[in-house]
């Protein structure tokens, strides 16, 4: 027997009735409809396992729009960022990496110490990348002076910890 449907009463701001209004949800018209469908959403994503790979694919969709936005806003301008490319293919991975790495686990020092060595191997990989992006030649970020600029720092950290490394 199907849920037997309960009537809410509930107050929202002009601009959340203007939102739901505009909201495109197949199968749903009317604002009760639309709000059903959001809750079913809702508890779908609360209620599934979330594994790695529906993560990623959750987390890739939201990133795609900032993607086509930028791509569009590049094509118009005949530029790139090799730097904004690779920080939206390492952000989707790393929540990803984050949010599931510990599910079904059992609370340990091992468990947190892949989880360490997982997000340690991905914030490498982003700065060796960042890093190679200085040695290219130009044409792969807009501008390299802040990119320059912010490894300046880093790089004279890395001097420091290899000095101390070497005594």
């Amino acid at each position: 027997m199907p849920d037997r449907k309960t009537p809410v009463s509930l107050r929202i701001s002009q601009s959340d009735v203007e939102f739901i209004a505009s909201l495109q949800i197949k199968g749903a018209s009317t604002p009760s409809e639309k709000i059903r469908a959001l809750i079913k959403e809702a508890r779908e994503q609360h209620e599934k396992n979330r594994d790695y790979r529906s993560v990623l694919q959750e987390v890739e969709g939201r990133v795609l729009s900032v993607v086509d936005q930028v791509k569009n806003w590049e094509h118009t301008r005949k530029t790139h960022s090799e730097l904004i490319v690779l920080f939206a293919e390492w952000l989707p991975e790393v929540e990803a990496e984050f949010l599931t790495s510990l599910q079904n686990k059992e609370e340990n020092e091992k468990a947190y110490q892949e989880l360490e060595d997982a997000l340690t191997d991905r914030m490498s990989r982003l700065f060796e990348r960042m890093l190679r992006l200085l040695v290219v030649p130009d044409g792969a970020l807009y501008s390299t002076e802040t990119l320059s600029r912010r490894m300046e720092p880093v790089l004279e950290l890395a001097r420091i910890v290899e000095k101390q490394r070497k005594e």
